[in-house]
């Protein structure tokens, strides 16, 4: 049985969409193994082999959704009250 153009855009997008998820994860695990004072953009990207612009829009979504949060008077990032109830 041959696939068709949507199931094949279907499947990439599925594929895409797990890609998103182990990214956002990914992240959530590395804050929570940083110390207290959370890690800032830079080191998390160097850590994570991601592009800085890559990871400013996952932590931009992760903040508003409260499972990340910059540190009040500095510019590190650290686990949000969401993810910490977890």
């Amino acid at each position: 049985m041959r696939s068709t153009r949507n199931e094949a855009v279907s499947i990439t997008s599925d594929r895409s969409s797990l890609i998103t998820l182990a990214r956002g994860l990914h992240i959530l695990e590395a804050l929570a193994d940083a110390p207290a004072e959370g890690m800032t953009h830079a080191a998390l990207a160097r850590h994570l082999g991601l592009q800085r612009s890559t990871l400013y829009r996952y932590l931009s979504a992760l903040q508003e959704l409260g499972f990340v949060e910059l540190v009040e008077g500095s510019a590190r990032y650290r686990l949000g009250h969401r993810a910490v109830h977890m």
